[in-house]
């Protein structure tokens, strides 16, 4: 199992959202720290942030890194997936 870590970007983030939502981004976050081999990387990453993977809850997009070596998933931001991706531009 991987250790997951955030950002302050994140804990930002998931302080504006609605309890019921965080749930089931936290069982999703536990589902894919048990197994984060099936998660692909996002296709265009920005160059000031290489190698971000995404996963999808619902209508919410959560960007994170995942550190093999260490086994360490760093969650890095969650928004609503109608402004995540141009708030990466």
């Amino acid at each position: 199992m991987y250790k997951v870590v955030y950002t302050e970007i994140f804990a930002r983030d998931i302080k504006k959202l609605d309890k019921s939502i965080i749930k089931r981004i936290i069982n999703k976050i536990s589902e894919t720290a048990k197994n984060p081999y099936n998660i692909k990387p996002l296709k265009y990453s920005p160059k000031n942030l290489p190698n971000l993977y995404k996963l999808k809850v619902g209508d919410w997009r959560i960007l994170f890194w995942i550190e093999q070596k260490e086994k360490i998933i760093i969650l890095y931001t969650i928004e609503h997936r109608s402004r995540i991706y141009r708030d990466l531009k």
